[in-house]
C-alpha cells in the first residue's frame, strides 16, 4: 500500500487488485491488511475494490475476529466490545462511500446509518474516523450545501481534518455563490459550535481543592507536573 503514492508520483500506476489476488492465493489477507488495501483504493478511487474489500473487513470486525488477530490481547470484554465497535464504524463508512461512488446511494445511506450507531465523538463533537467527512462529501456532490456544511463544520474545526476544511469551504461557496466571508463564516461556526467546559476540580499545591466554576472572572493558570 505503501507503494500506491511512489508509483502515482512515477505514473507508473499498480494493479493493487491484481497483487491483492496473488497475495490472497496463498493466504487470507488480515483485518488490518484489508483495512489497508480498503483505503488505498478509495484513496485512488478505485471503488469497486474498495467496496470488495470493506465486505471482507466487515466480516472480520467481529469479537471473534479481532481475538484472532490479537490472541495475547487481555482486554476485558468491554475494551474488546469497543475495540469491534471501531472496526465496524470505519469499516462500514468506507463501504457506504464506496457504495455511493458506485452509485447505489439508498445502500449507502444505509451503510453511513449502521456506522453512526458505533460512531464515537471528541469532547468536541468531531466523529475520530471518515465517517462525518464521507458523509459530507456525498451531501456535497448531491448539491445539499446545508446539509453537508452541518456534517463538516465539527470535522473541519475540532477534528484535525484539513480536508474538511476544504469540503466546508466547498460548502459554503456552493450556498452563497463565492468563498469570499469563509474566513468569517468559519469564525462564527467555531463559536457556535464551541461548548462550555464542564466543571471540574483540581488541587493546588497545597492539596486544597479548587472547582472551575469558582475561578469565573479570575486569570487562572492549571500546571500540569509529570514527575520521571
Amino acid at each position: 500500500m505503501e507503494l500506491l503514492p511512489l508509483a502515482t508520483t512515477m505514473h507508473r500506476p499498480l494493479d493493487l487488485a491484481k497483487i491483492v489476488d496473488r497475495l490472497e492465493a496463498t493466504r487470507p489477507l488480515s483485518f488490518e491488511e484489508n483495512l489497508d488495501v480498503m483505503e488505498a483504493a478509495a484513496d485512488h478511487a478505485m471503488w469497486e475494490l474498495a467496496w470488495e474489500r470493506s465486505q471482507k473487513a466487515l466480516a472480520q470486525a467481529t469479537v471473534e475476529g479481532y481475538r484472532a488477530d490479537h490472541p495475547d490481547s487481555r482486554l476485558d470484554e468491554q475494551k474488546l466490545a469497543a475495540r469491534v465497535d471501531k472496526r465496524r464504524e470505519l469499516v462500514l463508512a468506507y463501504a457506504g462511500w464506496a457504495a455511493f461512488n458506485l452509485g447505489r446511494r439508498d445502500e449507502a445511506e444505509k451503510l453511513f446509518e449502521r456506522a453512526e450507531k458505533h460512531a464515537t465523538f471528541n469532547y468536541l463533537g468531531a466523529c475520530d474516523t471518515p465517517l462525518r467527512r464521507f458523509r459530507g462529501e456525498a451531501e456535497l456532490a448531491l448539491g445539499h450545501w446545508e446539509r453537508a456544511a452541518e456534517l463538516l463544520a465539527p470535522q473541519a474545526l475540532f477534528g484535525a481534518d484539513p480536508v474538511a476544511v476544504v469540503d466546508l469551504k466547498k460548502a459554503y461557496a456552493g450556498r452563497t455563490g463565492s468563498e469570499e466571508g469563509f474566513g468569517a463564516y468559519l469564525a462564527a461556526a467555531r463559536h457556535r459550535l464551541a461548548r462550555k467546559v464542564d466543571d471540574f476540580q483540581l488541587a493546588d499545591y497545597d492539596g486544597k481543592a479548587h472547582s472551575l466554576s469558582e475561578t469565573r472572572g479570575k486569570v487562572v493558570l492549571l500546571a500540569f507536573w509529570f514527575p520521571t
